[in-house]
């Protein structure tokens, strides 16, 4: 069991330190951005201003495809569910969930990553070349669409099924998802009916 654990959260300080990762690395990149188009364009007040409405987005888009690699090299390493190798009862007892529910969590999320990094990061770009006031708005029409489409397809689709490692009450687990816990619930339900 000790084993059990020191791996679980092994793991999970590695994938909640993509948080701290993809905070650092995008405030760096943006610097080195802002340092770079400073040194090699004489800006103007009014590109400068452009550039700073633009920056959140920016920045918000650099986030998620630092995350978006990186979760994505977890996924590489320890696989979509990553505690598949743990004792599940464990988990269920412990934690309130099990790797399935964490695996469709994780790549709902990395899907959503890919989405508001790597891909919005391709429109984003070229954008700003051509025009900078295109580029903001289509960064913002973007960016609202993006939380919409989480909200759909992460929190709604996933909610019952967070566990408390991740901020939910994990009230719902593997009831939901495992067919076999489903009919070894139904085999006792079944024999506990007939002993009365």
């Amino acid at each position: 069991m000790s084993k059990d654990i020191d791996l679980f959260i092994k793991r999970m300080f590695l994938y909640r330190l993509q948080y701290a990762a993809g905070f650092i690395l995008t405030l760096m990149i943006w610097y080195v951005i802002v340092v770079i188009l400073g040194g090699i364009v004489k800006v103007s007040d009014d590109t400068g201003a452009i550039y700073m409405c633009l920056s959140p987005i920016l920045i918000f888009t650099l986030f998620n495809t630092v995350t978006y690699f990186y979760s994505t090299h977890l996924a590489n390493k320890y696989g979509i569910e990553m505690f598949a190798d743990l004792d599940q009862d464990w988990l269920r007892e412990h934690q309130a969930f099990d790797s399935k529910a964490f695996g469709e969590i994780f790549a709902r999320l990395i899907h959503c990553r890919k989405i508001a990094g790597p891909y919005m990061l391709a429109i984003i770009i070229p954008l700003a070349f051509i025009n900078m006031y295109l580029a903001i708005g289509v960064g913002v029409i973007y960016f609202i669409g993006y939380f919409f489409y989480r909200m759909t397809y992460v929190d709604d689709a996933v909610s019952y099924k967070v566990p408390r490692a991740m901020g939910g009450g994990g009230e719902v687990i593997s009831k939901i998802i495992d067919e076999e816990f489903n009919e070894r619930l139904d085999r006792l339900n079944k024999n506990l009916e007939q002993k009365k």
